[in-house]
C-alpha cells in the first residue's frame, strides 16, 4: 500500500485522508512522490507539513488540544537542589518535556539527540544552552516559568519559536526571541523564512550571538538607536550578511 497520509505527529500513515488522527492530529497533507515530483513541490509539502504540525503545537501549549508528556529519562539526586532530566523518549514528532515537583527541573543537553522529533514543548524550570544538541527540532515552545541557561540557544534547525505570555524571562515574536521587556533581540531562528529582517523599533541592543548560521538570511535592516558589536557579523557564516542602518 503506497502511504498518502503521514501523520506529523505520531506518524501513523494512511492511504485515504482521516478527518482525525489517533493522536488528535487533523491538519493532513497529501504527501508528494520526490522522485515523482519536483523538488521544489516536495519542499513546499515538507514546510506545509511543518506549518500543521507548528499549529498543532500551538494548540497543544495552550491546552486546547489534551497530550500527554513524554516519558523521560530523569537523574534525581537527592543532595542537590535541582531534578535534572537527561532524556525524552516518547519517540513521536511531538515532545512534551514536563515534571512537576517541589524543586526546580532542568532540561540538560541533548535531550533529543538522534531523536525524529521535529516539534519540542519545554515546559520545566530551565533548559541549557545546548539543549537540542544533534535533534531535528525545528518548532520550539518555552513555557511560563522556563528559563535558558546563558541566554543562549543551540545553532541547529529552529525555524518556529514561540514564549508563553507569562513567561518572566522573555517574549516571542515573528519567530524571533526577545527580553521580557522586548528591548533586547536574543535569538534569531536560523532557519527563519525571509532574506531580509527588520529589527523592530521597539529593540534597543541586540545580543552579540543573537545572528548564528542564517539560512535564508541575506540582509538586515537596524536602526541607528540600537546598540549592537559590529564585529558579531564578522564570522565566517554571517559576512554575506548586509547591514542596512535606517
Amino acid at each position: 500500500m503506497k502511504r498518502l497520509f503521514c501523520c506529523p505527529v505520531c506518524y501513523k500513515e494512511y492511504e485515504i485522508k482521516p478527518e482525525k488522527c489517533s493522536c488528535g492530529f487533523t491538519d493532513f497533507i497529501k504527501e508528494v512522490d520526490y522522485f515523482e515530483q519536483s523538488r521544489e513541490l516536495y519542499e513546499k509539502y515538507e514546510n506545509d507539513l511543518l506549518f500543521s504540525l507548528y499549529k498543532f503545537t500551538k494548540a497543544v501549549f495552550y491546552g486546547k488540544i489534551p497530550y500527554a508528556p513524554d516519558v523521560l529519562d530523569v537523574i534525581d539526586h537527592p543532595s542537590n537542589k535541582e531534578i535534572y532530566i537527561k532524556g525524552a523518549c516518547g519517540n513521536r514528532g511531538l515532545a512534551l518535556v514536563k515534571l512537576e515537583g517541589d524543586r526546580p527541573c532542568v532540561a540538560d543537553d541533548g535531550i533529543l539527540a538522534f531523536d525524529k522529533t521535529n516539534a519540542l514543548i519545554i515546559d520545566v524550570d530551565e533548559i541549557t544552552s545546548n539543549l537540542l544538541d544533534e535533534s531535528l527540532v525545528k518548532i520550539l515552545f518555552l513555557g511560563p516559568k522556563c528559563k535558558i541557561e546563558n541566554n543562549r540557544l543551540l545553532r541547529n534547525s529552529l525555524k518556529y519559536l514561540v514564549v508563553h505570555r507569562d513567561n518572566p524571562y522573555y517574549s516571542s515574536e515573528d519567530n524571533v526571541l526577545f527580553s521580557k521587556d522586548k528591548r533586547t533581540l536574543l535569538y534569531y531562528p536560523n532557519y527563519k523564512k525571509g532574506e531580509e529582517y527588520t529589527v523592530p523599533s521597539f529593540v534597543t541592543h541586540i545580543e552579540k550571538s543573537a545572528f548564528r548560521y542564517p539560512y535564508e538570511l541575506n540582509k538586515i535592516y537596524i536602526g541607528k538607536h540600537v546598540k549592537f558589536d559590529k564585529k558579531m557579523f564578522d564570522f565566517d557564516d554571517l559576512k554575506h550578511i548586509e547591514i542596512v542602518c535606517i
